[in-house]
């Protein structure tokens, strides 16, 4: 139940896609809901701290913008790639 991860004030919950409203409402989380995977990443590169760690956890299949999970992933994979290969220097 994802409910019991609100006991964690340290996480921060970030919902996309067709059910991402309904993502966050089944779970009771609190948290922003963005239309797509980019945007939602979009967002929070500018929220994030150093050592802060992004885990990718869809609560669904994300048809909506992918063909399959390892299209998401991959998509995932990049932006962090993409987005900070220079932060490693």
């Amino acid at each position: 139940n994802l409910r019991q991860l609100s006991n964690h004030r340290s996480l921060d919950f970030t919902f996309f896609g067709h059910v991402g409203q309904l993502a966050k409402d089944k779970s009771g989380l609190s948290g922003q809901v963005f239309s797509s995977l980019k945007n939602a990443l979009r967002s929070l590169k500018p929220r994030l701290r150093p050592n802060e760690i992004v885990l990718l956890s869809p609560g669904g299949t994300s048809f909506d913008e992918f063909r399959n999970f390892e299209e998401r992933g991959n998509f995932f994979k990049d932006w962090v790639l993409t987005e900070f290969q220079d932060d490693q220097a």
